[in-house]
């Protein structure tokens, strides 16, 4: 048996020390996790064996021995101040605006996945940090690492570490590692983390991506109008001009309006920054941000999407945070800022409220208007049923493939709402040109019919 000394948080979040005896150190670390909680180190130490038995006659040698034989504490600061110095040098010095970067979706996923491996691999929370702000290429993620890793060996808490850094970890990341920190199950608490965040990243990949299409296509169309406009209409215009004609009233507007535009286009731009300006002052104040929140949810497509991946989440987050033990009451207060949106989040203040005053939360969501009818009903099976966590589960899968169905259908219709548009606005510049062009050659028909008439008179 070989002897381990460490260093463990209990449930209560004490900083507990102590030595045990295991074959090995990954065993060494599941004990102390089963006995003691979240172990922040495990070094192994030397056994010394016990003087060799000397017969009872002999009893001053005896007490000699033991006078002259060092107290085995003694090894223990030796050992804790060697492994304090060494961690001190491999940790870099993290930068003094460390508290104001941020990381990318991707470097959250890669940092709590590679975690959740080194820490299940038998590694210890220190070690993992320490290997981490050692390997990483990147260097945001190697200050933050030696950061977390010199708060955790001078006795900070690892979810209390996190808490210095909001830019960077939300408040349901750090809640659901104090979580895990409580119950002694951190590692468990970062693979669910992790298949949060990769379930969530997922939902605002295809948002974004049925987004994407309609937008990169309305910046197209409107440049091949632009074009047009500027270089194709001139050029027809000035033809038909120059025929002596008298345009149609379409094509005189169409020219009317080509000329504001050339002329008092910075007019034109002004009013548009001027708009702008006044449309982010307005939704910057607390009574026009909620109106605009409140007009996105009730727009065709884009307010059913947005509600679907709100529900989504909810139901994602919310059984995951239950599943670890957390309150339904604050449960619910860290998911009231999913959404984004300042309706919903007054709603969700409504269902917690009345959460609260004892009601459940299938009745107080459906009072608060929170979630649609389908979400509803599964939720109130699960309360009924007693396997609320459960349900959750399920709700999420459903809301997840709805989410991904509205994308699709916003994708689908929404470029060909914009093409309708382009199309229409060219053809009317067509329509307009040609009726100009028809309204010349009928005029130089009349004049040929003329020409015709006079060929004809007797004297010629």
């Amino acid at each position: 048996m070989a002897g381990f000394a460490f260093k463990a948080r209990d449930r209560t979040g004490t900083l507990v020390e102590g030595e045990v005896e295991c074959p090995d150190r990954s065993s060494a670390i599941l004990r102390i996790e089963r006995l003691h909680g979240t172990p922040i180190s495990v070094q192994p130490v030397t056994v010394k064996a016990p003087p060799p038995a000397t017969p009872k006659r002999n009893g001053r040698r005896t007490r000699e021995a033991a006078q002259a034989a060092p107290p085995r504490a003694s090894a223990q600061p030796r050992t804790a101040t060697k492994r304090t110095a060494t961690s001190a040098k491999a940790a870099p010095e993290a930068p003094t605006d460390l508290e104001t970067i941020r990381l990318s979706t991707k470097q959250q996923l890669f940092l709590t996945k590679q975690l959740a491996k080194l820490l299940k691999s038998g590694m210890t929370l220190e070690k993992a940090l320490a290997a981490l702000s050692e390997r990483s290429s990147s260097p945001k993620l190697t200050a933050l690492t030696a950061a977390l890793h010199q708060d955790l060996t001078e006795g900070t808490r690892y979810s209390t570490a996190l808490a210095k850094y909001p830019r960077i970890f939300s408040r349901i990341y750090v809640s659901l590692i104090a979580a895990g920190e409580s119950s002694g199950s951190l590692p468990l608490i970062l693979q669910r983390l992790a298949a949060y965040q990769e379930q969530n990243r997922k939902l605002m990949v295809s948002v974004q991506l049925a987004l994407l299409y309609p937008a990169l296509l309305s910046l197209v169309g409107f440049g091949v109008i632009v074009v047009f406009v500027t270089w194709v209409v001139p050029q027809l215009t000035g033809f038909l001009e120059s025929t002596g004609s008298e345009m149609p009233l379409p094509t005189r507007m169409l020219i009317a309006s080509y000329s504001f535009g050339m002329n008092w286009w910075w007019v034109l731009a002004l009013l548009v920054l001027g708009a702008g300006l006044g449309f982010k002052s307005w939704t910057s104040s607390e009574s026009g941000a909620l109106a605009w929140d409140r007009l996105k949810l009730k727009l065709p497509l884009l307010g059913r999407l947005l509600t679907t991946r709100f529900s989504a989440q909810a139901a994602m987050t919310l059984g995951t945070l239950l599943a670890q033990g957390v309150l339904l009451s604050r449960a619910l207060q860290l998911i009231k800022e999913i959404g984004g949106n300042r309706e919903l989040a007054q709603r969700m203040d409504e269902t917690i409220r009345q959460v609260e005053d004892g009601e459940s939360l299938s009745r107080a969501a459906e009072a608060a208007n929170l979630f649609p009818p389908m979400f509803l009903d599964m939720l109130q099976v699960g309360e009924r049923s007693g396997e609320l966590t459960e349900a959750l589960q399920g709700i999420a899968e459903h809301y997840e493939e709805e989410v991904e169905t509205q994308a699709q259908l916003v994708a689908t219709l929404v470029p060909v709402v914009v093409i309708l548009v382009i199309a229409t606005v060219i053809g009317t510049v067509v329509v307009c040109i040609f009726m100009a062009v028809l309204n010349v050659a009928s005029g130089l028909k009349r004049s040929m019919a003329g020409l015709e008439n006079l060929f004809d008179l007797p004297w010629v």
